[in-house]
């Protein structure tokens, strides 16, 4: 039986192997994203890296928009419902309005979206595609990396500082 390709409609077919290879033909998720010449594939190895750089962009923005929205909740809170149930957490995560929530499950379902296309892009086993995905995201972690875990600090210490404010109030 031969498994090296599988037909598309209008007899175009587009290769298909289980084990890494160097080939320029190659069918990338889409049956229109059939790579037939040597252009087109540094063509779609640069919108793969661009893929990796949007993928990080979007996990840099994420944690971005969660401190923003931590802040502003931070500077609003109100002293009357300090005393909850979820005693020893930060009051704040409990009280992020609803657009905040809604914006940060679709940038994460974006994200987790992209990595499983990327993923299926390797899972072509074509090496050179496999080259474009580490080298995107190789690129775009010493793009984002530094702002990314800025953030995350910036995040730690205002919830520190949050759960030390707590700390301080008498509850009765």
């Amino acid at each position: 039986m031969d498994h090296m390709g599988m037909a598309m409609g209008g007899g175009d077919v587009c290769p298909m192997s289980m084990t890494f290879h160097w080939r320029v033909e190659e069918c990338v998720l889409f049956s229109g994203w059939h790579i037939k010449t040597a252009g087109e594939f540094w063509l779609s190895g640069l919108a793969i890296i661009g893929f990796c750089i949007i993928r990080e962009l979007l996990l840099y923005v994420s944690k971005r928009h969660e401190l923003k929205a931590l802040r502003n909740n931070t500077s609003k809170r109100s002293e009357d419902n300090q005393h909850m149930l979820t005693e020893g957490l930060p009051k704040s995560i409990f009280r992020l309005p609803y657009s905040f929530r809604v914006v940060d499950a679709l940038l994460y379902g974006c994200s987790v979206a992209m990595g499983y296309w990327l993923m299926l892009i390797v899972m072509t086993y074509n090496a050179g595609l496999c080259f474009f995905v580490l080298f995107g995201f190789i690129f775009a972690r010493l793009v984002f990396h530094t702002q990314t875990k800025r953030e995350q600090r910036q995040l730690e210490e205002l919830s520190l500082a949050e759960e030390e404010r707590d700390h301080c109030h008498v509850h009765t």
